[in-house]
């Protein structure tokens, strides 16, 4: 049972972080998700920047904690895959 409600909340994280990215910092990511494994991945375009890049970055930042917070409370279900190039 703890797996569904992880799962349900990562897959509220995840589509508040991408719906946010377009509302608020105007940016449309590439998201990839693959059901079979659960897989969820978002790709920023490199051509943000500016304010759209501040907000942006909070908007991930903020995303990351939820994540974070998820994993540290439910670490059997829920892991984080870090694959980013640099900090944001």
């Amino acid at each position: 049972m703890g797996s569904d409600i992880v799962c349900a909340a990562v897959s509220i994280l995840m589509t508040t972080c991408v719906n946010a990215l377009e509302s608020v910092a105007g940016v449309a990511p590439l998201v990839e998700r693959r059901e079979r494994d659960a897989f969820m991945a978002l790709t920023m375009p490199e051509v943000v920047g500016g304010q759209d890049l501040e907000a942006a970055q909070i908007v991930l930042r903020t995303g990351l904690q939820g994540f974070e917070d998820l994993s540290s409370a439910h670490p059997k279900h829920f892991r984080i895959i870090d694959g980013r190039k640099s900090s944001c």
